[in-house]
């Protein structure tokens, strides 16, 4: 039997608050060439209840992970299960526009080259946010980056989201498995690996919602991502151009230490590791940063409306 074009990886754990229009969202898909791995890192909750009130389909496959892991692993356990050529990956809180398949198999067809692993999308930010906006600061009032982006997944970190990414089957695979180290940003540790090899294309469009709440698991991991993405750069130094990877290891190190400093966990250590390994000077540009991003939000808003968000029932 034919592959499917795309194997949508959803690891979920606990996530029935959301979970409805997640999966409602990948059922709208207008290219149907797809299967579901439903990866239950064994939830607590009704999540597979919610699966099973959606008809039943063929293309839906359901795994009930034998542990429970980190999100890493997870994800490496859904991915062994995936058949497609393509992984499109999709989180139990986030939101596809019913055209994101379609949009990006376009993109596929159009390579010619054979080096096409990395396809992805603009992904907007909504929920527990001031204004619905762009998930990727880096480029939110430009072009997004194609074609060779190793590189700049270093100078700007990594702003491509999760749920508006495919990744070629046999080039996520070469990548993997993760490094013991890796639980929290496979994301970036997929992207890095296959775009030092491969290219990538992009849809300037909006084709996802990223969902941010207080049940993400972003905020109680806050130095774990930031150990996680300078251990990424550490890994891929060889490749990198010295003052990029001076810079991006200069910038993790200042918000690790700014955090520890804020939160009260440990001011003293936290100021000490930006004094040794960060910069203050970086940390004193992002107040201005931000208020100029946020000007610059308020009035592209106020001359051109911001994209509908997909509405499922």
């Amino acid at each position: 039997m034919r592959p499917p074009r795309f194997s949508i990886i959803m690891n979920v754990y606990n996530g029935e608050r959301f979970l409805a229009e997640a999966l409602a969202s990948a059922f709208a898909q207008t290219l149907g060439d797809w299967e579901l791995v439903f990866w239950d890192d064994r939830s607590t909750d009704g999540s597979a209840e919610v699966l099973a009130r959606f008809p039943r389909d063929p293309r839906v496959r359901y795994h009930l992970a034998p542990e429970r892991v980190a999100l890493a692993p997870a994800r490496e356990q859904a991915i062994a299960q995936a058949r497609g050529e393509w992984l499109a990956f999709l989180d139990q809180d986030d939101v596809w526009t019913p055209d994101k398949l379609e949009k990006q198999a376009r993109l596929i067809d159009a390579n010619a080259d054979g080096r096409l692993a990395i396809v992805y999308g603009r992904a907007m930010k909504f929920g527990e946010v001031a204004l619905e906006r762009d998930y990727d600061h880096w480029h939110e009032f430009g072009e997004l980056p194609s074609g060779d982006i190793f590189e700049s997944l270093f100078v700007d970190s990594c702003y491509i989201c999760q749920s508006a990414a495919c990744l070629r089957t046999t080039a996520a695979r070469e990548v993997l498995p993760f490094p013991a180290g890796i639980r929290c940003c496979p994301d970036y540790h997929l992207y890095a690996g296959i775009a030092r090899r491969h290219s990538a294309a992009c849809v300037q469009d909006v084709v996802c919602w990223y969902r941010v709440h207080g049940g993400g698991m972003s905020g109680p991991n806050y130095n774990a991502i930031h150990r996680e993405a300078i251990a990424i750069a550490e890994r891929w130094r060889a490749d990198l151009d010295p003052a990029v990877l001076r810079r991006r290891l200069r910038i993790q190190h200042s918000m690790i230490g700014l955090h520890d400093v804020l939160s009260g966990a440990d001011p003293a250590g936290g100021l000490a590791r930006i004094a040794r390994d960060g910069s203050f000077p970086y940390l004193l540009s992002r107040p201005f940063a931000i208020g100029s991003r946020g000007l610059r939000r308020l009035v592209r808003r106020a001359l051109r409306p911001p994209p509908r968000r997909p509405a499922f029932s």
